[in-house]
C-alpha cells in the first residue's frame, strides 16, 4: 500500500513556538437554485346541476397552460365522492386542445363532488376543479285542461292530459268525481311523443278530473287537477193541439181557442223540489220575438217532472212559442241553470 502524505504547511510565530495553522475552509453547498420554469394550468370542470336517477351524468372539462397548449392524451383524474356511496376514480385524457369529456354510468341517488385534478409536469404546474351533481327522482310537470268550462249536460269533453319529461314511464290516469259521487277512473294510457293524451268523458254535472301520474324509481309521482260545470238538461213537450203545420220553416202546434195546452218538462239529473218557471213569447212583425212572460217557478217532483197547463181563449189569432226554463237553487252545486228547447204554436178559432 503507498502511503500518502498530507503536508501541512506551518509557519512557526511566537516565542513560545506555537503552530499557526491556516483556517479550515468553510463547506459550502455548491448547487445552484434557479427560478421555477413550469408554466401555470387551468382546469375547468362543467356538469349538470340536477340529473334525474337513471340517466348517466355527463361532465366536460378543459386544460390549459398559460404558455404553450397541453399536449393530447394528457391525463386529468377524476375523483367522486359523497352521495353515500364509495368514491370513485376515473382517468380522462385531453384533446389535442385540452378538452376532455367524462360519463359516470347512472351512479346511485345522491350529492356528488366530482374533482378533476392534473398532476402536473416539469412544464406545467399542477391543477384542479371541482363540481356538484345531485342525482335524483324528480316529479314531472303535470296538467289538465279542456277547451270550455261550462258544458251541456251529457256532452262528451275531449280533455288534454299533459305530462313533461320522464326517465321512462309516460303512462297516465284520468280520474272523474261527479258532484255528490265517489271518484271513478275514466281511462288509463300513455302520453304521444309530445307528452300529451286526449281522454273523453261524458259529463252530467259539474266533475272534478284528476290526472296521475303514479312515479316510478325514477321520478315522483305527480297529478293535476281541472273542474268543469256541467248544465242541466230540460226536456220539454206541449199536448192539447189539433194539428201541426210548417210556417216558415218551423213547425207549429195548432190550438182552438177553447182547447188547454199542457206543457210538461223534465230535468236531469233530478232536481226534486226546485224551481221549473214556464215562459213563453209572443211572435210579433217578421221573426221578431217580444212580450216574454214568466209564470213563477212550480216545484219539480220526486220524478223530476212538471206539468204546467195554460187555457188560450185569449190568445186567438196570434202565434207563440213556449219552453221550461230550470233554475238553479243556491244549494245547487251540481248544476247550472238551463232552459228547454222552444216549442212554437199557435190559436186559432
Amino acid at each position: 500500500m503507498r502511503l500518502r502524505v498530507i503536508a501541512i504547511g506551518c509557519t512557526l510565530t511566537g516565542a513560545l513556538g506555537f503552530v499557526a495553522l491556516p483556517p479550515v475552509a468553510a463547506l459550502a453547498d455548491t448547487g445552484v437554485i434557479a427560478a421555477s420554469t413550469a408554466s401555470k394550468s387551468t382546469l375547468t370542470l362543467d356538469a349538470p346541476a340536477t340529473v334525474v336517477y337513471g340517466a348517466n351524468v355527463v361532465l366536460s372539462g378543459r386544460l390549459t397552460f398559460a404558455t404553450g397548449t397541453p399536449p393530447a392524451q394528457t391525463p386529468v383524474t377524476i375523483t367522486r365522492t359523497g352521495g353515500g356511496a364509495a368514491a370513485k376514480t376515473f382517468t380522462v385524457n385531453t384533446t389535442a386542445k385540452g378538452s376532455f369529456t367524462l360519463t359516470d354510468d347512472s351512479p346511485a341517488k345522491g350529492r356528488y363532488t366530482y374533482t378533476a385534478v392534473f398532476a402536473g409536469t416539469a412544464k406545467a404546474a399542477a391543477s384542479k376543479a371541482t363540481a356538484t351533481v345531485t342525482v335524483e327522482t324528480v316529479k314531472p310537470q303535470m296538467s289538465v285542461s279542456a277547451p270550455a268550462t261550462n258544458y251541456p249536460y251529457g256532452d262528451k269533453v275531449k280533455l288534454t292530459v299533459t305530462l313533461g319529461p320522464t326517465f321512462s314511464d309516460r303512462a297516465v290516469s284520468l280520474y272523474a268525481s261527479p258532484y255528490g259521487e265517489g271518484r271513478t277512473l275514466v281511462a288509463t294510457g300513455d302520453v304521444n311523443a309530445q307528452g300529451k293524451w286526449y281522454p273523453t268523458y261524458s259529463i252530467t254535472r259539474k266533475t272534478l278530473f284528476t290526472a296521475v301520474f303514479a312515479g316510478d324509481a325514477h321520478n315522483d309521482p305527480n297529478s293535476a287537477r281541472l273542474t268543469l260545470q256541467a248544465y242541466a238538461r230540460v226536456t220539454d213537450r206541449i199536448t192539447g193541439d189539433f194539428k201541426t203545420t210548417k210556417i216558415g220553416g218551423v213547425s207549429y202546434d195548432e190550438f182552438h181557442s177553447s182547447g188547454t195546452l199542457t206543457l210538461y218538462s223534465t230535468v236531469a239529473p233530478a232536481k226534486h223540489g226546485e224551481c221549473l218557471e214556464p215562459e213563453t213569447e209572443q211572435a210579433e212583425v217578421g221573426t221578431t220575438w217580444g212580450a216574454d212572460t214568466k209564470y213563477g217557478c212550480d216545484s219539480l217532483t220526486e220524478e223530476s217532472h212538471d206539468t204546467a197547463p195554460f187555457t188560450v181563449n185569449l190568445a186567438v189569432g196570434d202565434r207563440y212559442r213556449i219552453r221550461g226554463d230550470y233554475v238553479r237553487a243556491a244549494k245547487d252545486l251540481g248544476n247550472l241553470s238551463e232552459q228547454g228547447p222552444w216549442l212554437y204554436f199557435e190559436v186559432v178559432k
